[in-house]
């Protein structure tokens, strides 16, 4: 089930294939959170809603669809962005809405001004990140004790949250608390991993599942890895030369050995264009 609020974040229409309610089609929720080179935050809904029905008029841009988690804890909330006609199987003639999570957009649109943090509290830095949002930092796990260093840039919010997730190695979501038809609360949390490793589910061919692909590469094997940031004031590209001997790349001898038989190095590169900090930029660079 999902729920359809206006641009004032209240209810005003449901969506369920149970009864009588208007029913969906196609829904699909994608929640990135780390690639291999790099820790990431996407979290995008997509679903269709049929004409002839007085829930495909509220699916416009600016108004928002309210997800539940897998175990009803929680409420995701997404603004439609974007909306396309479209037939689904059966011919069935459609609204489709794309949309992200709220706090994303809120935060591409929020800007925030640079502070330099020594010796802070990761929670003191997030908290700056975030304070002219409406969004409210839950409590921070263990992960993240002991004083840290850290450039917030001038920019949107979402740059400064994607360096805080880069840097810190962490993984963000963000929800909302429901009552009486209306929001009451805006949560964001920031842990070392989401999910529950321990949770088991099964899923079986030709059910479930549709299909299973393992592919290998070595297209994107480097041995020899140049480390670029974003444009500082000076309209200068930021490396991680004056913290790494002066070298802009990073080598991995051990990689090369192993899995190019001590052959020339293997060279790519890299880029962080919300990363402004050396340091932090060298960080980051080490983990991908």
């Amino acid at each position: 089930m999902y729920y359809i609020l206006d641009t004032n974040l209240k209810v005003a229409g449901i969506l369920s294939l149970e009864g009588s309610a208007t029913p969906f089609y196609n829904d699909l929720i994608t929640r990135k959170i780390a690639e291999d080179s790099q820790k990431i935050w996407s979290d995008t809904l997509e679903i269709n809603v049929p004409y002839g029905t007085n829930e495909v008029d509220l699916i416009e841009i600016g108004n928002h669809i309210l997800a539940p988690s897998d175990d009803n804890s929680k409420w995701f909330i997404y603004r439609i962005d974007d909306i396309e006609d479209e037939l689904v199987a059966g011919g069935i003639h459609t609204r489709k809405a794309s949309c992200y999570n709220l706090a994303i957009w809120d935060f591409y649109h929020t800007q925030v001004a640079a502070k330099a943090f020594t010796g802070s509290l990761v929670s003191d830095i997030i908290l700056y990140a975030l304070q002219g949002t409406s969004w409210r930092l839950n409590d921070l796990d263990s992960y993240f004790n002991g004083e840290k260093s850290f450039e917030v840039s001038d920019g949107t919010v979402q740059a400064a949250i994607d360096s805080i997730i880069q840097i810190f190695e962490c993984e963000v979501e963000a929800y909302v608390v429901l009552e009486n038809g209306y929001i009451v609360d805006k949560i964001i949390n920031f842990v070392e991993k989401l999910g529950d490793e321990n949770k088991d589910f099964r899923f079986e061919y030709s059910r479930n599942l549709v299909g299973v692909t393992r592919k290998k590469s070595d297209l994107e094997l480097y041995t020899k890895l140049y480390i670029y940031g974003g444009t500082n004031s000076k309209s200068e590209r930021v490396t991680i030369a004056s913290v790494n001997n002066g070298q802009t790349f990073l080598l991995d001898n051990e990689a090369n050995d192993l899995y190019n038989a001590g052959n020339k190095y293997l060279e790519g590169a890299v880029t962080r264009e919300s990363i402004l900090n050396p340091s932090g930029l060298l960080t980051w660079g080490k983990n991908n």
